[in-house]
């Protein structure tokens, strides 16, 4: 798409100290011919510049970004540009892509060669999860004196998936362990001599508890052999995203449910890896979305697209009546993962009911994220009768908060409560642990 020509800031500059000029020449005959000549000099100059300016038809441009990129992380967005003018061209490109991406480097302006080539790149960074369409790039071609361009757009509609970051690590989810557990039960298989599922024999070395030591085989093999077991694979995970009024809150940055959805990738990534089979669903005031509990190579996709493309609303959200549709008919025991936020006494109230009538089959684990700005509140000293006030409701909602954890821990409910840099790691550990102690 071609636009008209257009004066560049230089040009109205120049035009801008001619205006002096031409007001003297109001006063005084001795200016007028000076005026004439600046301004017709400087007509001649940018008449100049449009015949020697390149048109915008003679650039063709591709743009070549990734098929899914991880919300807050950065990734490279990368220019081809080919110029066929028999002239070199000064472009000055701006690439602000979609609302979802911040790009402070997206306004590039570059120098091309006659007929020549060039690649360019710049970083942008996701803000929102979802699927997003880049538009055309726009960009002038710009005169050789600076005085006039030629604006223009090229490049065809890029379509991208912004999820959560569920593959690499960050260094604070390092620090936790999270390498570690991955290293033992996802990346070179589960630990042995722990779990309840047979692994292997092996034959007896000093030091090994004689409790493993098999007496059938030793009778057999005529030499002692230990048992090896290894975490049971091929259980059920069952995640279960809240997509209610609460996930809505911006903390760090980010809406509580990006942080769950985040948290949720990784540990439906580690489960899938383990052996297990993994499902996730999405629950507001009724069923939005789900994924049935599957180990099959495609079912990291699957997942992915749910935690990627859907978004919390501001209905209340009914935790009952997606246990209710999700475990209809299910007996067999599975690890029932509900990503939630525990401060509204109803919600907490309706967690702790509906994850108390199905504790007999099942485990629940509540992951909640911890309220960093209630707990500033809590622990900072007061100065004025209003900071008093604020540091008592501080200390009673974290109170509340502490006895539904407990309550649900009565119950036989497990509880996650982490700050945002850390949910996913914390997440992925007791899930790990609760592989390693044989709870399913």
């Amino acid at each position: 798409m071609t636009l008209p020509l257009l004066p560049t800031v230089r040009l109205a500059r120049l035009a801008a100290l001619g205006v002096p000029l031409a007001l003297l020449g109001l006063v005084s005959p001795a200016g007028l011919p000076i005026a004439c000549v600046w301004g017709g000099g400087l007509l001649v100059l940018a008449t100049i510049d449009t015949l020697r300016t390149g048109r915008p038809s003679q650039l063709r441009l591709g743009r070549i970004v990734p098929a899914r990129a991880a919300q807050g992380r950065s990734f490279p967005v990368r220019l081809r540009l080919a110029w066929n003018g028999r002239g070199a061209a000064r472009l000055r490109l701006r690439d602000t892509g979609a609302p979802a991406l911040d790009a402070p480097g997206a306004r590039l302006e570059i120098a091309m060669p006659p007929r020549s080539r060039i690649e360019v790149a710049h970083e942008v960074t996701p803000r929102a999860r979802g699927d997003i369409a880049l538009g055309p790039v726009a960009y002038r071609v710009i005169g050789p004196l600076g005085l006039v361009e030629r604006p223009g757009s090229a490049g065809d509609e890029v379509r991208m998936r912004i999820g959560p970051d569920i593959w690499d690590l960050s260094p604070r989810e390092a620090a936790l362990g999270l390498p570690r557990g991955l290293r033992e039960g996802v990346r070179r298989g589960p630990r042995h001599g722990e779990g309840r599922e047979f692994h292997q024999l092996r034959d007896y070395t000093p030091g090994d508890d004689l409790r493993l030591v098999d007496w059938k085989a030793f009778a057999r093999r005529a030499r002692p052999a230990v048992r090896e077991t290894r975490a049971e694979r091929n259980q059920r995970i069952l995640l279960l995203l809240d997509g209610g009024r609460l996930m809505t809150v911006d903390t760090g940055g980010r809406q509580r449910f990006d942080w769950a959805a985040q948290a949720a990738g990784r540990l439906a990534r580690a489960a899938l890896a383990q052996g297990d089979s993994v499902g996730c669903a999405v629950y507001g005031r009724e069923l939005r979305a789900s994924v049935p509990p599957a180990r099959h190579p495609g079912q990291m996709r699957r997942i992915d697209g749910i935690l990627s493309t859907l978004q919390p609303e501001v209905d209340e959200s009914d935790l009952g009546a997606a246990l209710r549709v999700l475990l209809r008919g299910s007996a067999r025991r599975t690890l029932v993962v509900v990503f939630t936020e525990l401060a509204d006494p109803r919600v907490s109230e309706s967690v702790r009911r509906h994850l108390g009538l199905i504790a007999r089959r099942h485990l629940g684990l509540v992951v909640t994220l911890s309220d960093t700005a209630l707990e500033g509140v809590r622990t900072a000293i007061p100065d004025t009768a209003v900071e008093v006030w604020r540091r008592v409701v501080a200390e009673e909602l974290t109170q509340e908060m502490l006895k539904t954890e407990g309550s649900l821990g009565a119950r036989g409910c497990l509880v996650v409560r982490a700050r945002t840099d850390a949910l996913a790691a914390e997440t992925v550990d007791r899930y790990l642990s609760i592989k390693r102690a044989g709870l399913l």
